[in-house]
C-alpha cells in the first residue's frame, strides 16, 4: 500500500523510469495495483482513461487525475474561456472563423497536433489556407475523431526555426503542476541545441500563481506550456494531464523528488 507510479516504458523513457525507481515504488501493469494504491500514471492512462480508472478503483486504488480532471486539461475547449484572456483566440468549428479574419492561423486537434507537419498540417498564412490545412488534418486518423480547433497566431519571442519542419522554435517553457504546487519546469523544446542553456526561472510567478487558481479544483496533476510574445506578454498555450507530458527540459530527478516530497496521496480528490 502507497503511491505508485503507473509506468507504460518505451525506449525513449528508459532514463526518466530508472530515475522514477529511485523515488517511487514503480510498476508496469495494472494487475500489480493493490488495495490502497494511491496511483500516478506516467505515459500509462490513454487510450482508455475511463476504464484504466475503473480498474484501478476495483482494486481498491485511486488514481491522482480523475476522468473529469483528465478531460479538463486534455481537451483546449474545457479550458479555453477560464484562460481566454491569456490564450490565442481559438474558433472551435470551422464555420465560425469570420471570412474576413486576417491570420495568421494555427490548427490543431482538441488532444493532439501535427507540429512536424508544421508547413502543410498546421499553420495557415491566410482564411483560404485555413480551409487547405482543416482537410488535411480530416484526412488524419488520429485527429479526424478529435475536432479541429483553428486559433489565431501569435508572435513569440523565438530562438531559431527547424529547418526541417519549419516550425518555430518559440521562448516557450512547460510547468508540472500537483495540487496547486510547481514540481518543474523548463524549456519546452528540448530538441534545440542550445536548450540546456535557457532557464525557465524568467516565468513570472505571477503568472504561475494565476493559473494554478484558476484551474484549482479541477485538476489534480497538469501540465502547462506557457511562451513570451514579442511584446513582453506571457500567454498560456496549452494544458495537458501530466501523467501523459512529456519531460521536455524539465529535470525528472526535480519531478520525481518533489512528487515524493509533495506527499499527493494526501489530497482527497473530488468524487
Amino acid at each position: 500500500m502507497g503511491t505508485k507510479i503507473l509506468f507504460r516504458k518505451t525506449l525513449a523513457e528508459e532514463g526518466e523510469f530508472e530515475i522514477a525507481k529511485k523515488y517511487f515504488d514503480v510498476i508496469e501493469s495494472r494487475a500489480d495495483i493493490k488495495e490502497g494504491d494511491f496511483i500516478i500514471g506516467r505515459y500509462s492512462v490513454l487510450p482508455y482513461f475511463r476504464e484504466l480508472e475503473q480498474d484501478i478503483e476495483k482494486l481498491g486504488g485511486r488514481l491522482i487525475n480523475n476522468h473529469y480532471d483528465h478531460e479538463y486539461v486534455a481537451d483546449l475547449q474545457n479550458w479555453y474561456y477560464d484562460f481566454e484572456d491569456l490564450t490565442p483566440k481559438t474558433w472551435f468549428r470551422l464555420e465560425d472563423v469570420p471570412q474576413n479574419a486576417p491570420g495568421p492561423f494555427v490548427l490543431k486537434g482538441a488532444i493532439n497536433s501535427r507540429k512536424q507537419l508544421w508547413r502543410t498540417h498546421m499553420f495557415a498564412k491566410t482564411r483560404q489556407d485555413v480551409m487547405d490545412v482543416y482537410f488535411r488534418l480530416m484526412d488524419d486518423s488520429l485527429l479526424q475523431h478529435q475536432g479541429i480547433y483553428i486559433r489565431e497566431y501569435e508572435n513569440f519571442k523565438q530562438y531559431s526555426v527547424n529547418s526541417i519542419t519549419g516550425c518555430p522554435i518559440a521562448r516557450e517553457f512547460r510547468i508540472f503542476v500537483c495540487n496547486g504546487d510547481v514540481m518543474a519546469k523548463g524549456f519546452y523544446w528540448s530538441q534545440f541545441d542550445d536548450a540546456e542553456e535557457i532557464s525557465a526561472n524568467d516565468i513570472p510567478n505571477s503568472l504561475i500563481y494565476d493559473i494554478i487558481d484558476r484551474v484549482a479544483g479541477k485538476s489534480n496533476f497538469f501540465i502547462v506550456d506557457v511562451a513570451e510574445d514579442t511584446s513582453g506578454r506571457w500567454r498560456v498555450v496549452e494544458f495537458g494531464d501530466a501523467q501523459m507530458g512529456g519531460l521536455s527540459c524539465c529535470d525528472p530527478h526535480e519531478l520525481y523528488k518533489n512528487l515524493k516530497n509533495k506527499q499527493c496521496n494526501t489530497y482527497n480528490p473530488k468524487d
